[in-house]
Parts: C-alpha cells; structure tokens; sequence
C-alpha cells in the first residue's frame, strides 16, 4: 500500500513539472523504429521468448511484442532491441 501511495505521489510530480514519468519511476521506455525495430529501456528482464512473441518485464507491467521472425539483436542491464516483422505490442498490468 506504502509504494502505490509514493508511486501516485510521484505521478503527480512528474505530470506537475511536466517530467516524463520513466525518469522518475523507473518505467519501461518503449521506442518503435518504424514496423522492424523496438527498443526498450529500463527493462526488467525476458519472461517469454519466441519468434512470434516475446515478452518483456517492466516495473508493474510486461510488455507483449506479437509479430514474426522476431529475434533479440542486443541487451544489457538497461536496455534491449528488438527486431523482425512486428505487427502488435501490448502493456499487461
């Protein structure tokens, strides 16, 4: 209950001083480089991993990227790339 108040305190900081709320929450920042490329940041890890989906934790969210001949170019601690023929992503809370 603690760290839903902070994180509503937070969101309304961020929407007040016009910061985008990844800066502060530490939320996934998802960058989609035209129908081929996704590049996520602050990611948490992999949860599931195919070439027609690949599914990606966040902090209090996973993020579903749904395509084909998907692979995983790159990753490290603070980000990931994506590519292949992506045709849908979806946040699941």
């Amino acid at each position: 209950m603690e760290k839903k108040k902070r994180t509503n305190f937070l969101d309304r900081i961020a929407d007040k001083f016009d910061i985008p709320s990844d800066a502060l929450l530490d939320h996934p920042r998802v960058t989609v480089i035209g129908g081929g490329r996704v590049l996520v940041e602050n990611h948490k890890g992999l949860t599931d991993y195919g070439t027609e989906e690949i599914t990606v934790a966040g902090r209090g969210l996973m993020l579903k990227i749904n395509g084909s001949e998907l692979e995983l170019r790159a990753m490290n601690m603070d980000a990931l790339l994506i590519t292949g023929n992506i045709f849908k992503l979806e946040f699941v809370y």
